[in-house]
């Protein structure tokens, strides 16, 4: 349906000079952002000259800034009624219509538009963009048909072409065209501002930060190319030269929207999050709805533990926009980080829906703590990795092994500090045999100067920063020092550098211990698990080929520090006699349904108590918890909370608790192995994702398989028989302690072993021009050295 205007239009009076002056400050107060002053001054103007195009025009601005979309149309047909004639008008009228949902009535107004201005460009493209949304491709290449025939050889046709070609995908040639614009040499700014924009969205930073130097060595002052090189600049971990740009994009023009939230974007990445929120909220005075602004707001209030503050945002951002990419995975895990489990099926429905479906519903990380399912977790992780890290290494020299020597091990993390992956895999570092490896540390991290930074710096043979890398300076660094096998620590997990693996710096490339599960990218050859987390019938839930180590997949540090102080139950708020449950696993994997079990056993154990991590930053778990025991019949006071205490004072206190309880879909991982420690006992339920059996992998390695359980009935059957026992859980304990020096879960040297076996088997078929697949390792004699390929179980 045509949008419909009138055919003769009213007349456009001049105003009074009082009013002109309302007029002007209402526009500039709005161009701030400060609406709700603006508004009242625009309508005194409107109450007394009903035919003010400019005053009718800025309150339909401010009614779709609002997302008031069916008032901004009514207001701007109203405008258009006064002055057909006014093509950005009827475009800002599409835009609205479009909110509305009336995509034909938007399409007529952009076609009148382009009556008007014929030679403007942004109309088409907006226009094409909403077609292709549809699926309507043959329409958008009509549209965009004007745009791509070139008359002559000019930088400007070209210009035209790109952008054009880039909207309709890869198939258009956009980088021909972007290329051929430069070299023949474009000569306005906005120019130049444009072509970098299209190399930012081809993923071309540094193509594009040149053409933006480009453009603002004609035009110091262009806020689009100011805005485009801090973008481009972030990209490149360059932050700080992006807050100088972002900076002086601000400074140029405050009211606008994208200057702001690229500002708040640099200082977030500088970990400046207070200032950074101040400029995200600077851009939503301007524009309440402005989509990126409350993703990137809702995020960095996340890193801030701000957790019900950014579910409210989230929530917002979801009003605004239902189909936001990720936005409901976000939301979810926000409110299970307080514990706040209102409608959480309906929104763990819809995302698994998403999911099925093949949308980008939930990022892979805080999935794992709802989901239970391989196939939706390899399935989220595979959408996740193609949007964000795709494949970059075509073209690239690919890397090779040398044929002698050492291997050189490269491991790439952004923990390198006193942080639960460092503190597993320390003294592993600690432990490889300098005979026949070389082991470097990139981190993309800092130094916290810890004692666990300390043992790391000295036990590898270099730790190279690459923090403030762009990607490919990082793989460059990667490739000099001849890296054989570069190992993942993070995943989709904590201060990831996805992208660098993205780019195939090693032959080799191996998944490993920071993030339970498949990244689903194509890049990555192997994941390090064992037959307990990764059965023979889960093995096509995971793009990596799977190594299976024989105990566990896990290393532990052995020289682990327990504090000598001692400590009583009373010191820490417990009661000296009553059975003391624990489970100190981030609050995230604590379910409805794990915590009911929990308070049916607290029921069924008189005085009993639940000893409990205290979230930091985060009152709302406590008192969402407590109000949850409480509906449940449990008082509150039978919840005990655990603040944050160095990791040996931590396993001293642990062992005051009698018995540990896991959590499902998602285990104690690296608190599971310190309850152990302890000489705490833990009772398991095996899901069916690598998250979800990590438990069983740590009991079955300490040599207490019995208290891996079947079903969450038996779990809580044998956590109450133990719990109403106590001879049978102190024979347990006795037995925990005993072993604890022995058993395969603690015996960091036979687990460097049978990962030096397995780099060598990896290096081994590298070495053969063989592609990687599954294998199992055998178990190792400590004193005697793999053996490549006389020992080797790997499967065709």
């Amino acid at each position: 349906m045509a949008t419909q205007l009138n055919e003769k239009p009213l007349k456009r009076g001049a105003l009074p000079a009082a009013d002109r002056a309302r007029l002007a400050e209402g526009q500039r107060l709005q161009q701030a952002g400060k609406l709700a002053e603006a508004e009242p001054l625009l309508r005194q103007v409107l109450q007394r000259h009903p035919s003010s195009f400019d005053a009718l025009y800025g309150l339909g601005m401010f009614a779709c800034q609002l997302g008031r979309y069916s008032d901004g149309v009514v207001l701007l047909r109203n405008a258009l009624a006064i002055d057909p004639r006014q093509a950005d008008a009827l475009v800002d009228l599409a835009r609205a219509l479009h909110g509305t949902g009336d995509m034909d009535s938007a399409l007529a107004c952009v076609d009148m538009a382009l009556e008007i201005e014929t030679d403007d460009d942004e109309p088409r493209l907006l226009a094409a963009d909403w077609l292709l949304a549809q699926q309507r491709r043959t329409d958008a290449e009509r549209l965009l048909d004007p745009m791509l025939q070139q008359p002559g050889a000019s930088a400007e046709f070209s210009l035209r072409a790109a952008r054009a070609a880039a909207l309709l995908g890869p198939s258009a040639n956009a980088l021909a065209h972007m290329d051929r614009a430069v070299h023949l040499g474009l000569s306005r700014a906005e120019s130049w501002a444009l072509l970098g924009d299209l190399y930012v969205a081809a993923g071309r930073w540094h193509q594009a930060t040149e053409a933006f130097d480009r453009a603002l060595a004609k035009d110091a002052r262009s806020g689009a190319a100011l805005c485009g090189n801090a973008r481009a600049l972030i990209r490149l971990h360059n932050y700080a030269a992006a807050l100088s740009m972002s900076e002086r994009a601000v400074k140029l023009d405050a009211g606008s929207v994208d200057a702001w939230n690229l500002h708040g974007a640099a200082l977030s990445c500088l970990e400046r999050y207070d200032e950074s929120c101040e400029a995200f909220r600077r851009a939503l005075q301007l524009d309440p709805n402005q989509r990126p602004t409350l993703s990137n707001l809702a995020q960095v209030l996340q890193t801030l533990h701000r957790y019900e503050d950014a579910a409210l945002v989230f929530e917002r951002l979801l009003a605004v926009w239902p189909d936001c990419e990720f936005a409901k995975g976000k939301l979810l895990h926000c409110k299970d980080l307080i514990c706040d489990w209102l409608n959480r099926d309906k929104l763990l429905s819809a995302i698994e829906r998403d999911i099925d479906a093949g949308l980008a519903s939930a990022e892979p990380c805080g999935l794992q703590g709802y989901c239970g399912s391989p196939e939706r977790l390899q399935r989220a992780a595979r959408t996740f990795g193609s949007m964000f890290h795709a494949d970059r290494s075509a073209g690239l020299a690919p890397p090779t092994v040398r044929s002698e020597g050492k291997i050189r091990i490269g491991y790439v993390s952004g923990e390198f500090r006193h942080q639960a992956t460092s503190m597993l895999i320390v003294h592993l570092l600690e432990l490889h045999d300098r005979e026949r490896f070389e082991v470097y540390a990139f981190d993309n991290g800092y130094a916290d100067h810890s004692s666990y930074r300390q043992r790391i710096e000295a036990a590898v043979t270099e730790v190279v920063a690459i923090a403030s890398l762009s990607d490919e300076q990082a793989s460059d660094a990667i490739r000099t020092r001849g890296i054989d096998i570069l190992v993942d620590l993070n995943g989709y997990f904590g201060r990831a550098r996805t992208d660098l693996f993205s780019l195939r710096p090693a032959a080799v490339q191996v998944n490993f211990l920071g993030f339970p599960g498949t990244l689903g990218v194509p890049y990555m050859d192997y994941l390090i698990a064992d037959a307990t987390i990764i059965p023979d019938e889960h093995l096509a839930y995971f793009d990596e080929a799977v190594v299976r180590m024989p105990d566990t997949y896990q290393p532990t540090d052995a020289r682990r520090p327990v504090s000598s102080i001692n400590t009583s139950r009373s010191e820490h708020g417990l009661p000296d006699q009553a059975f003391v449950f624990c489970n100190f696993n981030n609050s995230y994997k604590i379910t409805p349904e794990v915590f009911s079990v929990w308070m049916r056993l607290l029921e069924a154990v008189p005085d009993s108590v639940l000893w409990l991590l205290e979230v930091e930053d985060a009152e709302a778990v406590r008192v969402n918890l407590v109000a949850e025991a409480q509906w449940r019949g449990i008082s509150g006071d039978r919840l005990v909370f655990a603040p944050h205490v160095q990791i040996d004072q931590h396993l001293a206190r642990l062992s005051l608790a009698d018995l540990a309880l896991d959590t499902l879909p998602y285990n104690a991982h690296t608190t599971g192995s310190d309850a152990l420690w302890a000489g705490v006992p833990m009772v398991t339920c095996p899901g069916s994702s690598f998250a979800g059996r990590v438990g069983a992998s740590l009991l079955r390695a300490a040599g207490l398989p019995e208290l891996v359980t079947n079903s969450m009935a038996d779990y809580q059957a044998l956590a109450l028989r133990l719990a109403t026992v106590p001879h049978e859980l102190a024979e347990l304990r006795q037995r925990l302690v005993a072993q604890r020096r022995t058993a395969p879960l603690f015996d960091t040297d036979r687990y460097r072993c049978h990962l030096e076996w397995a780099y060598e088997e990896m290096v081994g078929r590298a070495r053969l021009g063989q592609t990687p697949a599954p294998f199992d390792v055998p178990v190792q004699d400590a004193a005697t050295p793999a053996s490549l390929l006389e020992s080797s179980t790997a499967t065709a």
